[in-house]
């Protein structure tokens, strides 16, 4: 449950009252290994409302992939039809070579490529 409290804030879930200093519990896995950055991603914590939190308590979290799925924080904050797209944005943007392993890198230069165009044309 603390993966869906905001530092600074404090949540009345249930009829009980919680306050969540990030700063020592970002920095804490659960029992399957995983960091609350990778939870809150996969549940859809909005940037705005605490995954800015989480991740400032705990920025060296974002150079590792979950341990549950094997994605790393951005693809679970992207996946399904309720992503935020500034959640992910700012995931990315806060660590963008987490993506650099999923692109193709051309070993063609420039110029042989024009040539194959030309060929083609």
């Amino acid at each position: 449950m603390y993966n869906l409290l905001r530092l600074g804030r404090s949540e009345n879930i249930d009829g009980y009252t919680y306050f969540v200093n990030w700063n020592i519990y970002a920095n804490i896995r659960n029992k399957q290994g995983r960091w609350p950055l990778f939870t809150a991603s996969e549940k859809k914590l909005k940037w705005s409302d605490g995954l800015r939190e989480i991740l400032e308590a705990n920025g060296a979290a974002i150079e590792n992939v979950d341990t549950a799925t094997s994605l790393e924080a951005f693809m679970l904050a992207a996946v399904g039809s309720n992503s935020d797209l500034e959640t992910v944005y700012s995931l990315l943007e806060d660590h963008p070579a987490a993506i650099i392993p999923y692109v193709k890198h051309s070993t063609q230069k420039s110029g042989s490529r024009k040539r194959k165009l030309s060929e083609i044309m």
